[in-house]
């Protein structure tokens, strides 16, 4: 746990509001927690075709799932 589950977090949180859905949809909370260990998020286009492309990049790199791909910081998350 460090500042990237923080980011997710915020991620999760806004793909949330903006669709209505959970990141991952499963029928408990235990499944829901494996596929955010093995899956990557969808992308809130999926859901969303609507929204600016800027959002749907910020949402994206929020829920990257590989250590690489995460915005590396809040500062990097606020610029997105």
């Amino acid at each position: 746990m460090d500042v990237r589950s923080d980011l997710w977090a915020v991620g999760a949180t806004m793909f949330a509001l903006l669709t209505g859905r959970n990141v991952h949809e499963a029928e408990t909370v235990n499944d829901q927690l494996v596929l955010a260990a093995t899956t990557p998020a969808p992308s809130i286009a999926e859901h969303r075709p609507d929204l600016p492309a800027p959002v749907v990049r910020l949402v994206a790199c929020a829920l990257a799932s590989k250590q690489e791909d995460p915005c590396p910081s809040a500062r990097a998350m606020r610029a997105a």
